[in-house]
């Protein structure tokens, strides 16, 4: 009789290569996210510790006194705290940074976590931790240190 000739693939064939091929794609894609985020905490973490050396510069020739330092006063910090605020999804202000006399203290959370912060303050501490610094009495206008 006939005699059929088999060439290509079926349509079941295809839609299940398809699939594969979507599912491994879509988890190739959450794990570039995953490091994405840890990269940007990491250059947060970077960017903070440059507010840090900073701010020394600032109490250099300011007469020894932090007083007045923020994100909006000086431009190499204004600057910094402009980038580290490209790092927040929601766009809201991120970094804080509450300075009198000889001490100052700053924080911004991390991109890869909602309940993670970096920590910078005036005693030399550049510390990532989970505790809010300033929902736990740490970096407020008396303290001025991180957790």
């Amino acid at each position: 009789m006939f005699k059929k000739n088999k060439k290509g693939f079926t349509l079941i064939e295809l839609l299940l290569t398809i699939t594969i091929i979507l599912l491994v794609a879509s988890l190739v894609v959450i794990g570039t996210f995953d490091v994405r985020k840890k990269g940007q905490d990491k250059r947060i973490g970077a960017e903070m510790d440059q507010i840090r050396k900073g701010a020394e510069l600032y109490k250099d020739q300011n007469g020894g006194v932090y007083t007045g330092l923020s994100c909006s006063s000086v431009g190499l910090i204004s600057a910094l705290c402009v980038d580290i605020e490209h790092y927040n999804d929601e766009g809201d202000l991120i970094i804080q940074v509450s300075s009198i006399g000889d001490k100052y203290c700053a924080y911004t959370p991390l991109s890869s976590s909602s309940s993670r912060w970096y920590c910078i303050d005036s005693e030399g501490k550049s510390v990532e931790t989970s505790i809010n610094p300033s929902g736990s009495g740490y970096c407020t206008s008396t303290t001025f240190v991180c957790p």
